[in-house]
């Protein structure tokens, strides 16, 4: 996306957005499965943790885009995902023979 311009960039915008908000309803599942008893609690941190850090990620690439550019910014962003995907890795799924 930060390559393209014109309607190319807005349609792969409108396309890391639905990628962005599909994994919300897996991570609520996934927490209800780690915390059965309580899955109220378990989806209100999940939702709770993800708007707030969203909050205070928008905020710290913004500080960060004032120090050193949009576009270098942008590109630092665009490195996150794969952070994440290697954080994801070690997460595991509950036993269910445990449940």
């Amino acid at each position: 996306m930060i390559l393209s311009s014109g309607p190319v960039l807005w349609v792969l915008a409108a396309a890391s957005g639905a990628a962005l908000l599909a994994s919300f309803s897996v991570t609520i599942v996934l927490a209800q499965e780690m915390l059965p008893r309580n899955l109220g609690l378990a989806s209100g941190l999940i939702l709770g943790l993800g708007f707030g850090m969203g909050g205070l990620g928008a905020a710290v690439s913004g500080w960060i885009a004032d120090m050193i550019g949009l576009y270098k910014t942008v590109w630092i962003l665009a490195l996150v995902p794969a952070l994440g995907s290697v954080i994801g890795a070690f997460i595991r799924a509950p036993n269910r023979k445990t449940l």
